[in-house]
């Protein structure tokens, strides 16, 4: 059973029955439509989500470690981890080979070829506190020894999922606490790592490297900056890297051909668009100020969206659902103009923007992910391909 889209149907019996020799069309389309939705769960999270992560991360003053391992790790990981939630929960079997194929290759992926990539193209010495790297080096070890132990008898017990949880939580403890405890191996080498005495306040401290090239810098341990370089990076020009006065500029620099490369003008047909619909429901975060019409927009908009993505019924129309979360969104759009200034909201200060652009980023991601899965299941038992070489490439 697939999604809002029922990719089988439309292979076997829409095109095939009708145009068997030109059945080869529909994986050309289903290949052109992954792209445009790999664009998506990319802006979603790299113009949007990621960045807002980084904000509330920063407001609510985490410490560089705790902020790595939870909000930034959970932005870097949030299109993975709905990826692998649609592949086990969307479909009449549970493809848990699709989702631990996926999980397991693509962080082979990350630290094989992208940690490999980064370091040889990197014009610096890259330097990595020994520290917090060979913590989490052992507790991702760890991980995959009991992943691999629950899945040699290919039956995943519930006890075991529970062991997989409780040991992230030990990793956090460990996160939180192991600096206090632990201070020398914590502290005094990472100073020693970042050329600072431990006592210096005005260190730049270096984590290590995360998921999807995530470089995380974080200076005088209050402020913080995240730059996501996401693989559908190759269809935008850093989309949101600077700041625009308000949405409609940002929205026009995207359609700025004259300052984009090749591969900027030739995703453009592909970008505007995406991120046209993105910027309905979210803020972008490459902004200055969301003016007061567009955060109207968002909370009038915003409320049917996150109901189409998770409440609604996808076998038929929820007329009685989508007409209750319109008058949600009509309700908010009008206490939204109330509220908001005329000169509208600072991304980088308002805690509400970057809530509206976490919650509508996870049902983007969430969105994608679900397509994404269908198409990747489509093409699998069309191609007789095994849903583990799949998910692990």
């Amino acid at each position: 059973e697939f999604e809002r889209i029922n990719y089988l149907g439309f292979h076997y019996c829409t095109v095939k029955a009708k145009w068997g020799f030109a059945s080869w069309l529909t994986m050309v389309m289903f290949v052109l439509w992954l792209i445009v939705l790999f664009a998506m769960i990319g802006h979603a999270a790299d113009a949007f989500f990621a960045p807002a992560v980084g904000i509330i991360s920063d407001r609510l003053r985490l410490p560089p470690d705790v902020a790595g391992a939870t909000l930034l790790a959970f932005g870097n990981g949030a299109p993975d981890f709905f990826t692998q939630i649609a592949a086990i929960t969307h479909s009449a079997t549970v493809d848990l080979p699709l989702a631990l194929g996926e999980s397991v290759g693509a962080a082979i992926f990350v630290c094989t070829f992208c940690m490999g990539l980064v370091i040889l193209v990197s014009p610096k010495q890259i330097v990595v506190a020994s520290g917090p790297f060979t913590r989490d080096a052992l507790a991702y070890l760890v991980a995959l020894t009991l992943t691999s132990e629950a899945i040699v008898d290919s039956n995943f017990e519930p006890h075991e999922s529970l062991f997989l949880v409780l040991w992230y939580l030990c990793y956090l403890t460990s996160v939180f606490y192991g600096g206090r405890l632990f201070p020398t191996f914590f502290d005094s080498r990472h100073a020693e790592a970042t050329g600072d005495q431990p006592g210096n306040s005005q260190k730049m401290k270096v984590l290590p490297l995360t998921k999807k090239d995530s470089n995380i810098a974080l200076a005088d341990d209050e402020k913080a900056t995240l730059t996501t370089h996401d693989d559908s990076a190759a269809l935008d020009d850093d989309a949101g890297e600077v700041e625009a006065p308000n949405s409609r500029v940002w929205l026009a620099k995207q359609a700025d051909f004259g300052s984009m490369g090749l591969l900027g003008k030739l995703g453009a047909p592909v970008n505007l668009p995406i991120l046209s619909m993105q910027a309905v429901t979210m803020p972008p975060m490459g902004v200055k100020v969301v003016d007061r019409a567009h955060v109207v927009l968002m909370c009038a908009v915003g409320p049917s969206f996150f109901h189409l993505v998770f409440l609604a019924d996808k076998q038929g129309a929820d007329w009685a659902g989508l007409a209750f979360a319109a008058a949600v969104g009509a309700a908010s759009g009008a206490a939204a103009y109330w509220r908001v200034p005329v000169e509208g909201l600072q991304p980088r200060t308002s805690l509400f923007l970057c809530s509206i652009a976490f919650v509508q980023g996870v049902a983007w991601m969430n969105l994608c992910a679900d397509e994404i899965v269908a198409i990747f299941q489509t093409i699998g038992r069309i191609g007789g391909l095994p849903e583990a070489f799949l998910g692990a490439t």
